[in-house]
């Protein structure tokens, strides 16, 4: 589950590489309350990361490939709502 909401997330979040960041907590908190709402892993990824994209602000890059902002959404919902994963 983990890979496949991270690898959702990247798609959804990059036209081009490094093009912008999602907000990590502003995600986690819409992403947790589409999930509590019922809504699907994808639908809710989606609507997530299209309300908390900017794409004023370069992505960092960590040494494994990801971006930071994706880690760190995945783990703010591991922290806010780890039921509806």
């Amino acid at each position: 589950m983990k890979t496949l909401l991270i690898a959702t997330m990247a798609v959804l979040s990059v036209g081009t590489a490094n093009a912008g960041v999602i907000d990590p907590i502003g995600f986690a908190i819409d992403f947790c309350g589409s999930r509590r709402s019922g809504v699907d892993v994808e639908d809710s990824t989606q609507t997530a990361v299209s309300c908390n994209y900017y794409d004023t602000t370069e992505a960092i890059v960590l040494d494994n490939g990801d971006e930071l902002d994706i880690v760190l959404g995945f783990e703010a919902i591991t922290l806010l709502c780890p039921k509806t994963l």
